[in-house]
């Protein structure tokens, strides 16, 4: 269980996916717990929720590298503004990255200012076309008790010999200091383990294999001549 909460915490979060796709589809998989179908093109791939038609991932390789000789077509405003319109008014704004190509927005969903395990919003805009290259937006579970937070997040951190923690709410189990070593509960001081092992397993299990998506979509790429 050594080193991987944080890096738990924001799994896919570089992992996105893209818009009209016309052909070419896989089984249906799942994306941390959610059951998903893959549709690719020589674009890229998206993973649409098979529960509500919605695609909660998107990665376009062509928008990525679209116009990138080009100038700026939007400010790091308008990136915000585009990004708070596709994550809608559940996720509250955390972060803006302005890289030279790109603006990296990353969104959480927050209860009393937590942040809510794998219920987040991460969108890539083109600088220089204004256009969406990549998301991922989860969908929002209901909490439906109260995450009480007894542990500070110093106590959190000496009982975990820890160096770095932060505190989420897991739906269905309450809050959670999760640190660069291990999870802490935050009412209790417990060091949960394999406890928590086995939530993240069952609640947040992915079978998608991202590198067979790419591999289908060079492919694609190929037999249409796209570069």
């Amino acid at each position: 269980m050594k080193n991987v909460w944080l890096l738990g915490a924001g799994v896919g979060l570089i992992v996105l996916a893209f818009v009209a796709v016309p052909n070419a589809l896989s089984t249906t998989e799942f994306y941390v717990g959610i059951p998903v179908k893959a549709i690719t093109n020589e674009h890229g791939y998206k993973l649409v929720d098979v529960r509500t038609n919605q695609t909660i991932l998107y990665f376009n390789h062509t928008a990525i590298n679209e116009n990138l000789d080009g100038k700026p077509a939007i400010t790091k405003d308008e990136a915000v503004k585009i990004a708070k319109e596709l994550c809608g008014k559940a996720y509250t704004l955390v972060r803006v990255t302005e890289n030279p190509y790109d603006y990296d927005l990353q969104f959480e969903r927050q209860i009393n200012g937590i942040a809510v395990f794998g219920e987040d919003c991460y969108v890539v805009v083109n600088r220089m076309t204004g256009k969406v290259a990549a998301f991922r937006k989860m969908p929002v579970e209901e909490v439906k008790v109260e995450p009480v937070v007894k542990v500070k997040k110093e106590e959190a951190l000496k009982v975990a010999k820890a160096r770095v923690a932060k505190l989420y709410i897991v739906p269905g189990f309450g809050a959670v200091w999760f640190t660069d070593s291990e999870a802490v509960d935050a009412t209790t001081g417990k060091i949960l383990g394999d406890e928590m092992k086995r939530i993240m397993e069952e609640k947040y299990r992915t079978t998608v294999d991202f590198g067979k998506l790419e591999r289908e979509v060079w492919v694609k790429r190929l037999r249409n001549g796209s570069k």
